[in-house]
């Protein structure tokens, strides 16, 4: 009928962001560059679709925070955040289900440079039309995530570990420390709005370094990010779900808090 038809329109209509899809769309050809569009592009693709988007997200949920107080226009800006994630499940879509080739032959630092660079370009002209560049530094998540890592470091030298894999689902184990610290944060701070901002940048951020990390470390240094059995653990049900959901608390929690104090 009538209300279905308009509700498909409108719903086509909000899954088109050209900003998302160029986040999105451009640093996974620029993965598949890395080792000249072969297999085992494709399987880099499939490894980073999402956190791909999912970084694309949390920039989005970043630069919503600055605006939480505009009610009007929440909504609209909570469901544009989400559109790059749709982009990376049709990115991950079409290269997934082939042979995973983790071979490095067809790859080279300078490829691997270009890469990077693409990806991080990207990322920093997002940030900067999100919220501006400033918003995205917080020494606390910075100082979660590298401690962190040197804690893990430590742990492995004192119990002795030789060649210690699978550091992509350590970085992720990470920021979901770190994203609960932040979340525990708010619960805590309910009634008073100026920590609830603080402790939702400390979520948000916190995941979005790690996730940087898990990017970056994939391309350069795939024998230790990958896991003993050759993934990645940034699927769907290991990363974007999980993450889906307590990114759905955070904003449950940043929207009735925002109703509640106004």
């Amino acid at each position: 009928d009538r209300a279905m038809y308009d509700f498909f329109m409108i719903l086509l209509s909000n899954l088109w962001d050209l900003p998302s899809a160029i986040f999105v769309g451009i640093p996974l050809l620029g993965f598949a560059y890395t080792y000249s569009f072969t297999e085992s592009g494709l399987t880099l693709i499939s490894d980073l679709a999402y956190p791909v988007g999912l970084i694309a997200l949390l920039i989005g949920l970043v630069g919503l925070l600055q605006n939480i107080s505009d009610l009007d226009a929440l909504p609209i800006a909570l469901a544009t955040a989400h559109v790059p994630l749709i982009y990376a499940a049709i990115g991950h879509g079409i290269v997934c289900g082939g042979r995973r080739d983790l071979s490095e032959t067809d790859s080279s630092p300078v490829r691997k440079s270009l890469g990077t660079i693409i990806f991080l370009a990207l990322t920093l002209w997002a940030a900067n039309e999100s919220a501006g560049l400033g918003i995205f530094v917080l020494l606390d998540a910075l100082v979660f995530t590298f401690v962190g890592i040197i804690a893990l470091v430590c742990a492995d030298r004192l119990l002795n570990k030789q060649d210690v894999v699978g550091w992509s689902q350590r970085l992720l184990g990470i920021a979901l420390f770190c994203f609960l610290c932040g979340l525990i944060g708010m619960l805590a701070n309910l009634d008073e709005r100026r920590a609830i901002g603080p402790a939702a940048a400390l979520s948000l951020l916190g995941l979005l370094y790690p996730l940087i990390l898990v990017v970056i470390g994939r391309i350069w240094i795939p024998e230790k990010m990958l896991n003993k059995n050759g993934s990645n653990g940034t699927g769907l049900l290991n990363l974007v779900v999980p993450v889906l959901f307590g990114v759905l608390a955070l904003s449950g929690l940043l929207v009735s808090s925002t109703f509640y104090i106004s």
